[in-house]
């Protein structure tokens, strides 16, 4: 067996137009659970962004909501499919309150995580 390694899913999303209330219960009370209960998976938490750039010459993000999966394992690629056959077989259930335009990457930890008055 290979090693197992830290691995963050990022998924940018936005509310479908006049259901952000929505979007935000399905997310925070079921997504994030359906997505937990499978193997690989240790943590999850979602972002709001703020109205605060770093550099006002930045451009405008197109997504208003981030969240992150967080996964130790030593197959990131069979972890993913594995969501997405759930998703399609229906086990982890989508809504129409998010818009259909979101981005979804995987990382792998380039460094140790770094806790402040650590180094």
């Amino acid at each position: 067996m290979s090693e197992m390694k830290e691995y963050v899913l990022v998924v940018h999303s936005n509310p479908a137009p006049g259901r952000e209330a929505e979007y935000n219960d399905w997310y925070n009370n079921q997504h994030l659970k359906d997505v937990l209960a499978q193997p690989g998976y240790t943590a999850a938490r979602r972002f709001k962004l703020t109205g605060f750039k770093l550099d006002d010459a930045m451009p405008d993000p197109s997504h208003q909501y981030v969240a992150f999966y967080y996964m130790k394992t030593d197959d990131p690629e069979r972890e993913l499919n594995a969501m997405k056959e759930r998703v399609e077989a229906g086990i982890i259930g989508l809504t129409e309150a998010m818009a259909p335009d979101f981005l979804a990457y995987c990382y792998e930890a380039a460094s140790p995580l770094v806790e402040a008055g650590e180094m």
